[in-house]
């Protein structure tokens, strides 16, 4: 018990003393807390404000067959750089994930890179860095409600809301070019049919026009 009692007021001393040390020093504490609240203010200050605008937009639902169909054209299409970005939607965990692979393309950000001259903006000597720079303040996110949120962070709010809708001008030119959904691909499927007609009208009427050279017949409806 008696040792018990020397270490609480061992301890209780050691605790005085290390108050008093605080005290003596006050100032100096004081001063270095002052310091560093003044940097911290001065340093937020320094910084550049930042602006984020954020679009949605809602993607036709598709089958993965369709998915595949489209990544078929992609790959012959010689997109070898945007097939393999937009591939990941092959593992499609839910629709959106091919039009995500499609927004954070290399064509898509190019056009924008070039749109708003953001290499200049982010001093970026190579396109890589810019693409880099632009990929950093670009957010594409695939939500539970079925749309995709495009957010875009620039010090220009202005610049930012128009980036942030370019993107989705940009898928949209992107799958008019690509069959994308159903109703594209049957669109596709017969304007291909239809040069098929053509071509083959053609070839008949060059074939009718032998006829005519050969056996003389001029006026059909005549003869």
């Amino acid at each position: 018990v008696h040792a018990s009692g020397e270490g609480r007021t061992s301890t209780h001393s050691a605790a005085m003393e290390f108050v008093r040390e605080l005290g003596r020093h006050k100032r100096f504490i004081a001063a270095v807390t002052a310091v560093a609240m003044a940097a911290g203010v001065v340093y937020s200050l320094t910084l550049p404000t930042l602006y984020t605008a954020t679009t949605r937009i809602l993607t036709p639902q598709q089958a993965p067959s369709a998915a595949a169909l489209m990544m078929s054209q992609l790959a012959n299409s010689g997109a070898g750089a945007l097939a393999a970005t937009a591939g990941a939607g092959l593992g499609l965990h839910s629709p959106n994930d091919l039009y995500i692979g499609l927004l954070q393309s290399q064509p898509v950000a190019d056009a924008i890179l070039e749109k708003y001259g953001l290499a200049d903006i982010y001093k970026a000597k190579y396109p890589s860095v810019a693409r880099a720079k632009l990929a950093e303040y670009t957010q594409i996110t695939s939500e539970k409600s079925g749309f995709i949120a495009i957010a875009v962070t620039d010090r220009d709010p202005k610049r930012a809301a128009a980036m942030a809708n370019m993107y989705t001008g940009q898928l949209l030119a992107l799958s008019k070019s690509l069959a994308v959904t159903e109703a594209s691909q049957r669109r596709l499927f017969y304007e291909d049919q239809l040069k098929h007609a053509k071509d083959d009208l053609v070839a008949a009427q060059f074939a009718f026009q032998q006829i005519q050279r050969k056996k003389g017949l001029v006026q059909l409806d005549a003869q």
